[in-house]
């Protein structure tokens, strides 16, 4: 525990990375994904690959680790010699050292490592969990799937559904992402493309996607039909056919 709780920054020697969390950090973050695969995969059997893949990617996001670090207080109480710019990485990187302890603890004392480190696992992760399962921080899938809904499946239409990077601003840690989405066809809006902004890349992304969903859950309550899509996807039918 003493090692889990130590930052490198507590020695004076740098060139020891022994007796700090590093190791548990690097064993952890295998575990910690490997955990909340399997929760995924057996809480949602009906999910292709692709959407257990975004919901696993987004379980072990930054902004999720670091908001589970905050709330077991886990800085609190680790050894480090670091200001309040990299309180977040140092504190995400702890909580998955920990997790690697529990492990590697577990599996010599009891015999089944992995069980008891996915129970706590899916207790630090549960509300986070809970929020993936009820859809929350994946617009991009509820994007592709209102689209599905309405017709638009044709394979063109949902592999165009990419987001690219705008503009990023600042500088580590406290950087803002600006990345863009845009979906041809679907009425007027300004610029033509849904934009969002987040303090990584991933949230920018997501916010982006979460414009143009909220933009076209409006957009087919009032009953409107784009032309344009409209005929590519009769296009690709036709190709299908021939």
């Amino acid at each position: 525990l003493a090692d889990v709780l130590t930052h490198p920054s507590w020695h004076r020697n740098q060139a020891s990375r022994f007796g700090t969390f590093e190791r548990y950090d690097f064993l952890g973050c295998h575990v910690v994904n490997l955990c909340l695969t399997r929760a995924m995969y057996f809480k949602h059997p009906d999910d292709s690959e692709k959407e257990l893949n975004m919901k696993v990617n987004t379980l072990m996001c930054r902004e999720i680790c670091v908001k589970v670090a905050r709330e077991v207080k886990i800085r609190k109480h680790l050894l480090h010699n670091t200001d309040k710019r990299t309180s977040n990485t140092v504190g995400r990187r702890a909580l998955k050292a920990l997790c690697g302890a529990v492990y590697r603890d577990a599996g010599s004392s009891r015999g089944d490592d992995l069980a008891v480190c996915r129970a706590v696992v899916e207790r630090l992760w549960g509300d986070a969990i809970d929020a993936v399962t009820r859809g929350a921080y994946l617009p991009k899938l509820a994007l592709e799937q209102l689209l599905k809904e309405k017709g638009y499946d044709h394979v063109h239409m949902i592999q165009e559904l990419r987001c690219s990077l705008v503009s990023l601003e600042g500088s580590p840690p406290r950087q803002t992402f600006t990345s863009s989405m845009e979906i041809k066809g679907f009425g007027t809006f300004p610029g033509g493309f849904f934009e969002g902004k987040g303090t990584s890349k991933a949230l920018a992304n997501s916010a982006a996607a979460d414009a143009a969903l909220k933009y076209l859950e409006v957009y087919f309550s009032k009953g409107r039909e784009s032309g344009r899509i409209q005929r590519d996807k009769d296009k690709d039918k036709d190709k299908e056919h021939q």
